[in-house]
């Protein structure tokens, strides 16, 4: 069994898991979200900024270029900053310098993270489902599934929105696009931040769609 093959089951069965665990609990372990978070920017860190002090040394994973690892690094120092105004600089930089030098793979990875990270802090999903996006950005950068997961939040994730909010999704939807014309923060929403609507099950159908009849 090949390498890739393993992988893919293994990212299969972890999103088969956390779909499960969403369905009942409505909820997801920071084990199997967060921490690969942290574990993936850390690692962009440390390849990005080593592969500047010392060239052709560190490889960044996934065939990535020094840019895209120091690109994700910053989308993920903007993550770490997201409660506070000052995530925009690192995030307005990850977007720059991956457009600039990046290359699609990077853009892919950088843009997915950051987009998600919008929306959390938006109320249009919840923190749990944008963690699980960043990671499979993280792993497979590739357009087509950003793409699949794009639909899935997009579709689905709309009718659920609709659903929970009503009439007020309107509102909801023109005030993220005015802070982001804005050049700010998107506005929290509701008592705890988010409006937490289970969308990992759809994303892991996506993504499984994309692992076993894409890849």
């Amino acid at each position: 069994m090949g390498f890739s093959l393993i992988a893919r089951v293994l990212v299969s069965a972890w999103l088969v898991y956390l779909a499960i665990v969403d369905v009942r609990r409505s909820s997801l372990p920071h084990w199997a979200t967060t921490i690969p978070v942290l574990i993936i920017g850390g690692a962009a860190a440390v390849v990005g900024v080593g592969e500047l002090i010392f060239p052709t040394v560190l490889r960044a994973p996934l065939d990535w270029g020094v840019y895209d690892a120091l690109a994700l690094a910053l989308a993920f120092l903007a993550i770490l900053l997201s409660d506070t105004a000052a995530a925009l600089v690192p995030g307005t930089a990850a977007v720059a310098l991956a457009a600039a030098l990046g290359s699609a793979q990077g853009r892919t990875a950088v843009f997915g993270w950051l987009v998600s990270l919008a929306m959390s802090r938006a109320g249009v999903f919840g923190a749990g489902d944008a963690k699980v996006i960043m990671i499979l950005l993280a792993l497979y950068p590739d357009p087509r599934l950003a793409g699949i997961l794009l639909a899935a939040c997009g579709v689905v994730g709309t009718v659920l929105l609709v659903r929970k909010v009503g009439g007020a999704a309107p509102l909801l939807v023109q005030r993220v696009v005015k802070d982001g014309l804005a050049g700010s923060l998107p506005a929290r929403t509701g008592e705890e931040g988010v409006i937490a609507i289970p969308l990992t099950p759809v994303l892991a159908a996506g993504a499984l769609i994309y692992l076993w009849l894409v890849v």
